[in-house]
Order: C-alpha cells, then structure tokens, then sequence
C-alpha cells in the first residue's frame, strides 16, 4: 500500500517456494494515488487485505488486531527474533504489538562499518606507518601527516596530497568546530 511498485515476475524464486511449502499466494496491490484517500476507502468500508504496510490510521481505527499473543503462542521463533525489541514495538496508546518491523531488528550485535558523519579521516597507511597512533588533538593529527608526507613526497609518481577537505558553500562546518570532528 506505501508506495507504487511492481509486481514480482512469475518466475520469482522465494514466492514460488512459499506456494510449494505453504500453498500462499501473493497478489500485490500498489498505491495509485492518495494513501490517505485509500486508507479511508479501506475503514470506511472494512475491506483490507490479508497484509498491508503499517500505518497508524489502521491501528487508531481498530483495523488491525494484537499480535503479541498470537506471537506467543504459535510463533516462538518471531519471539525469540524480536525480543531485544518487544517492548519498542508496542504501541504507545495501548501497550500492544500490531506490526513487526521489517528493517532494525537484527540477530546477534551488530557492528556498523560505515560512518556518514563529518570527521577528520586519515589513511591507514599513515597510522600504520607509525605504528598505530591515535591522534587525540589537531596538531598530533597534522604532525603525523606532515611526517608522512615528507618521509613519501610522492605516491605512484605523483605529489602527496597530506590534506584535503570538500569546502563549498555549506560543507565547510567540518572546520568550524575541528575538535568536535577528530
């Protein structure tokens, strides 16, 4: 119901494999136009599919019921699954489960490699030159790169470039609180 989409293709391999073992089939029906006025067309007349996105509008209307029990009882491993995240789930008017994250509910700890923010970011040739240093102020970070680009004034032929940061309009805040970055 979110969004426009397409159809999964006849051949799909994890719908053909949920027809053999459960004998489900899927029948996808996408957004065409407003999502509200869909939504109200559903309340008002009771008619909803077997699955749907989760929007709060169904649950204030009581179109969706409880699935903590359920969960409980049939489902031991969605429990199980879910159960760093059983109380983030309930929902704040009434304390019960109605819709099971898709995305954020991960097993075992997870351990992110990538970083968006704004930082000061080095080389790992230069630390590794070093010996691993951790760099805790401006000028031990810059001194560790000003050593390393005297000791290699070129890399492949051409000049070490020691720093460099992106300074176009908005994205120089990086400079404006440094400390704050490294």
């Amino acid at each position: 119901l979110n969004e426009a989409g397409q159809q999964p293709t006849a051949d799909n391999k994890i719908y053909k494999k949920i027809k053999e073992e459960l004998g489900v089939t899927f029948k996808f029906e996408f957004l065409a136009g407003d999502k509200n006025q869909k939504l109200g067309v559903m309340i008002a007349g009771g008619d909803y599919p077997d699955l749907i996105s989760a929007d709060t509008k169904l649950t204030a209307a009581g179109s969706v019921i409880p699935l903590e029990d359920l969960i409980e009882e049939h489902a031991p491993n969605l429990k199980k699954h879910y159960e760093k995240y059983w109380n983030q789930m309930k929902d704040p008017n009434d304390g019960h489960i109605y819709y099971l994250p898709n995305y954020g509910a991960y097993n075992g700890e997870v351990a992110d490699t990538y970083y968006s923010g704004p930082a000061f970011w080095i080389q790992k040739a230069v630390l590794k030159e070093f010996g691993y240093p951790t760099p805790k102020t401006l000028d031990e970070y810059f001194d560790l790169i000003a050593k390393y680009k005297e000791k290699y004034p070129t890399i492949d032929g051409k000049p070490t470039v020691g720093f460099e940061v992106l300074n176009y309009d908005w994205k120089n805040w990086g400079l404006l609180n440094p400390p704050q970055h490294l």
